[in-house]
């Protein structure tokens, strides 16, 4: 599994994430980079759709951004934090995605306004009128224009799979899916994501299986995807 690393972080941690979460350094024994450290436990929780410990990492990242009085932490943090409760919680995740986009956009951070804006675009589907979902979906785009990060583009199309498999819409979502797939390659980041997005099909094969397989999950590609399928599930239980 990609893992997305900061010059931050020491090759202890480095070493140590390539065999488990359980044998990473204690933020004690990183003490310059605290918050990156949560940041960094909490996307990789987030990439094998470990909610809950996600959501409890990017809440110490933010607890650290406070302590040290950042704003541009604190946007940062709370853009995370959003994304994390998108899943599980909408309602928390939309009033963190709007801090986010309002300390960001007071900062000029483009990127974290724009995953704000994501976040808040994610959070809307399927538990808002579909109008809610392109505002906050079109008002990223416009900022991943602005900052001509494919990462950016990346988090749009991530973004529009989700909401085509909340209308079980599998004609939409395979081109989401073939979007993803070909920013990421380009990227070399998220290379990952086509394949959570293939979860969300209505229906799986064996080449879908084999494709999720090429990356290191925490506990497994089947456990992971299931869970991924899990969280749609759930959201579409909400939207009825």
């Amino acid at each position: 599994m990609q893992v997305r690393h900061w010059d931050a972080l020491s090759n202890l941690a480095q070493n140590k994430l390539q065999t488990g979460l359980d044998m990473l350094p204690t933020s004690d024994e990183l003490p310059d980079i605290t918050r990156r450290y949560w940041l960094n436990i909490g996307w990789t929780h987030m990439e094998c759709a470990l909610v809950n410990k996600a959501i409890a990492a990017q809440e110490k990242a933010l607890q650290y951004a406070r302590s040290i009085s950042s704003v541009i932490a604190e946007g940062e943090a709370l853009a995370n934090l959003a994304w994390g409760e998108t899943w599980t919680d909408p309602d928390a995740a939309k009033t963190h995605a709007k801090e986010a986009i309002r300390l960001s956009h007071k900062t000029g951070n483009l990127i974290d306004e724009q995953r704000g804006y994501l976040a808040l675009a994610i959070a809307s589907a399927g538990t808002a009128p579909d109008e809610e979902f392109y505002t906050a979906l079109q008002k990223a785009q416009d900022l991943a224009y602005r900052t001509g990060n494919r990462r950016s583009t990346l988090y749009m199309h991530f973004a529009r799979a989700w909401h085509a498999a909340i209308q079980n819409d599998d004609q939409t979502l395979n081109r989401s899916i073939a979007e993803i797939d070909s920013i990421s390659t380009l990227a070399k980041c998220r290379q990952n994501w086509a394949d959570i997005a293939r979860a969300w099909l209505s229906g799986q094969t064996r080449e879908h299986a084999e494709l999720a397989a090429r990356w290191e999950w925490l506990d497994g590609f089947d456990e992971t995807m299931c869970r991924r399928r899990e969280l749609l599930d759930n959201c579409k239980g909400l939207a009825a």
